[in-house]
């Protein structure tokens, strides 16, 4: 039995261009008719199933070939032409069997949809050559694989033709068989025997006797020989019949689904779990996802829109894989999802069971990298709570951060991981720490991680009283002010006087030895020290504050000491006992009359007065009639007095806050008294349980410095005399006090006379800054 030698096939799909067919590459041949004549279309068509043969008598051949497919050509309106020739390097190329030189016979010249071909007029036992050239509507070319079949010698039944010939179908073909041969019988298997007709070649020996079309319900290879009484038996006719049924799907999509960092202008390719009909095949053109009803959409708002592509058609070289090309770039940092309706169908009319949209979609790259312009302030050591603030390239960017050292992130731009502020806004640093910032924008990769580290340690702003100031309240409190607000139970300190301890410290011995205080619980940032014995005299005090001493973070104060110091002011207490009171630097001599002095001196209650002079006696009856005359103010009126009789005064004018005298009595009774003046009167109502005490040669009072109206004055003016005294008929006394003047009905002698321009404020003796006699 003559076998049919078929050719494997190797699909060459080449450009007219490339093979110098009369095409171009860019299609712009003339349109050879039936097709749309699109332009811009250079992708050839992709060849179909190859060449085979069935019908082989000995003056006939059928040759048959699967239909081609074209991405921009309908398969209906693809074009073939079908040549022989007496061998395969006669019409392998595109160019061959265009030019069909001597010895090539044209069959077919690019006739739409043929796929087969009964070739007549065949010499007998001759091998022939045949090619297939398919043409799509803009001239784009392809070539099957040239195959060759025999004819067999005279009196050879003719094989079998099949119709539909062998291939792929959707559903059941109803299959056809023939044989040219007049009263030849046919015989069929499909379970791969071969088949074999009876000796009297009216049945078969092996398959079945063919009498009506066979329905191919299912995938399978048939084969048939033709027989007749005494003609050779043909050869076998042999093809497979795929019956596929399976709906096509979307095997993947590149952009992959879930890429991220795709590039804005790449294109989109959507690969099937089969050969598809390109025809069904179609992007959208225009924004609207209906118009021409596209099967293949891209789209940013779940198909609301759809994203344009440069063209309808898509492109593909294997009918599997279909690529198309935005008509722009796409947007940064944006994710585009793909959808492929069930208007596609592979090459057998399968549609896709389902619509397919990817599920998450592919994500565009980010646009440039944002850049962090400033982080302010700088790091470095700070003593008071900072604000942080981060400027980028962009405006409206978030600023990551962190304080703890490790790296802010933002996994989707624009949402920060971590804490964050908007741009403008600051982040607040009250404690030693390390700041890490890192900006983020929809749309724009994240910044480079920008790092400061801050130092935050509270500081002494100052104390009261200050470094440098004299005549300090020695019963007065100490205010230590710090730049926050501080830990108080981080504080310690001496409570009682003693070898200086603890971070706060007040000492007169450079910290050798310090005093006690108390300091108010509770946080702040001002603290009242109160020392627990008043402070000495004229005596200068340092203030220390050291690292241990910790705001309410933990953070340790930096450390701290009075460069100078503040000094108190000058102060003794007096006891108005008798006790000789005139100690140096309190008292100022007079040579005035007979030699005499007075002292001044002052605390925080009262101020200390004293006279000494000959002239005062012992108290006792006719003890004498001289006395001690003292005049004090707080401010001067030089040119206006008590203009009364029994009160003249020089230098002190109304204003003068209150005046003493210690006197005799007209009656000769003792020294018992002393008077005060109200402004206009003398009084004798006063006697404070020894506010005042005389004895042999001196007089000595104090005075509440609140009875010079309020609050005590820093400046007291005083005047003291020792004054002679002559009784006027026992109705008062005439005071004299202006040298060699008299008044009244008497007449005075004074001897001592002294000036006191006294401030007990200051830190020094009063007689060190006292102004005498002014």
């Amino acid at each position: 039995m003559q076998k049919i030698r078929l050719i494997v096939p190797i699909i060459f799909a080449t450009l007219l261009a490339a093979c110098g067919g009369g095409g171009s590459a860019s299609g712009a041949a003339a349109d050879p008719g039936g097709g749309s004549g699109q332009t811009g279309d250079t992708t050839a068509p992709t060849v179909g199933a190859a060449i085979s043969f069935s019908g082989i008598s000995d003056t006939t051949i059928t040759v048959s070939w699967g239909a081609a497919s074209d991405a921009g050509t309908a398969t209906a309106n693809l074009q073939y032409r079908l040549v022989r020739a007496a061998s395969a390097a006669e019409i392998d190329t595109i160019a061959k069997v265009d030019d069909a030189a001597a010895g090539v016979t044209v069959i077919d010249n690019y006739t739409a949809a043929l796929t087969s071909r009964n070739v007549t007029g065949l010499a007998a036992s001759t091998t022939y050559f045949f090619a297939v050239v398919v043409r799509d509507a803009v001239g784009n070319k392809a070539i099957y694989t040239p195959a060759s079949a025999t004819t067999s010698v005279a009196g050879t039944t003719a094989s079998p033709v099949f119709n539909p010939a062998p291939g792929t179908f959707g559903t059941a073909p109803n299959l056809q068989m023939t044989s040219s041969t007049s009263g030849a019988v046919i015989c069929y298997t499909s379970n791969g025997a071969t088949p074999v007709c009876n000796g009297a070649k009216t049945g078969c020996t092996t398959g079945i006797l063919y009498s009506s079309a066979i329905s191919v319900a299912a995938t399978a290879t048939y084969k048939a020989i033709a027989c007749k009484t005494g003609n050779t038996d043909s050869s076998e006719t042999s093809g497979l019949y795929t019956i596929d049924t399976t709906a096509p799907t979307v095997a993947s999509t590149t952009p992959a689904d879930s890429a991220t960092g795709i590039s804005t202008g790449s294109t989109i390719a959507v690969t099937f779990s089969e050969a598809m009909t390109p025809s069904t095949l179609k992007a959208a053109t225009t924004t609207s996802c209906l118009t021409d009803s596209p099967t293949v959409q891209v789209s940013t708002n779940n198909f609301a829109n759809c994203i344009p592509m440069t063209s309808a058609t898509l492109s593909t070289s294997d009918n599997i894989t279909f690529t198309m090309t935005p008509a722009s770039a796409l947007s940064t940092f944006t994710v585009y999802k793909i959808r492929v309706t069930t208007g596609a169908q592979d090459v057998v009319g399968n549609a896709i069971a389902a619509q397919y949209t990817s599920p998450n979609g592919f994500t565009t790259a980010l646009a440039g990298a944002l850049t962090i312009n400033s982080l302010t302030p700088a790091s470095g050591t700070y003593s008071t709570a900072q604000a942080a603030a981060a400027t980028t390239t962009e405006t409206g960017a978030s600023i990551c951060y962190t304080t703890n050292g490790v790296d802010p992130t933002a996994g989707t731009p624009g949402t920060c991981d971590t804490s964050f502020v908007n741009e403008g806004q600051t982040i607040a640093i009250g404690t030693t720490l390390t700041l890490k910032v890192l900006a983020t924008k929809a749309g724009h990769t994240n910044s480079a991680v920008a790092t400061r580290n801050y130092t935050i340690t509270p500081a002494v702003t100052g104390t009261l009283p200050a470094n440098g100031d004299t005549g300090a309240d020695p019963a007065g409190t100490i205010t230590i002010g710090f730049s926050k607000t501080m830990n108080r139970t981080s504080f310690s300190f001496n409570a009682t006087a003693g070898a200086c301890s603890g971070n706060i410290q007040v000492s007169a011995d450079n910290f050798t030895n310090c005093i006690g205080f108390t300091i108010p619980a509770g946080n702040a940032s001002s603290f009242v020290l109160t020392p627990a014995a008043t402070l000495a005299s004229a005596t200068t005090y340092k203030v220390k504050v050291t690292t241990g001493a910790q705001d309410t973070s933990g953070n340790a104060a930096t450390a701290f000491e009075h460069a100078t110091g503040f000094t108190t002011r000058y102060y003794r207490t007096e006891s108005i006992d008798g006790t000789n009171n005139f100690v140096a630097g309190e008292t100022f001599a007079t040579t005035q009359g007979v030699a005499g002095d007075v002292y001044v001196t002052a605390d925080s209650t009262y101020l200390y007065v004293g006279v000494r002079h000959t002239d005062i006696q012992a108290s006792g009856a006719g003890a004498g009639n001289k006395f001690a005359y003292i005049l004090f103010a707080t401010d001067l009126n030089d040119a206006n007095g008590l203009n009364t009789s029994s009160d003249s005064k020089a230098k002190f004018g109304a204003a003068s806050k209150m005046r003493w005298h210690w006197k005799t009595r007209i009656d000769g009774a003792n020294y018992t008294e002393y008077q005060q003046a109200n402004g206009t009167n003398w009084s004798t109502t006063w006697n404070d349980n020894k506010n005042d005490w005389r004895a042999a040669g001196y007089v000595e009072a104090r005075i509440l410095l609140t009875e010079f109206g309020g609050t005590a004055p820093s400046a007291i003016k005083i005047a003291a005399y020792i004054v002679d005294y002559n009784g006027d008929s026992g109705n008062g006394w005439v005071y004299n006090l202006l040298s060699g003047a008299t008044e009244g009905s008497g007449s005075v002698a004074r001897d001592l006379v002294k000036y006191i321009d006294y401030n007990r404020t200051l830190s020094t003796t009063p007689n060190a800054t006292a102004t005498g006699n002014f």
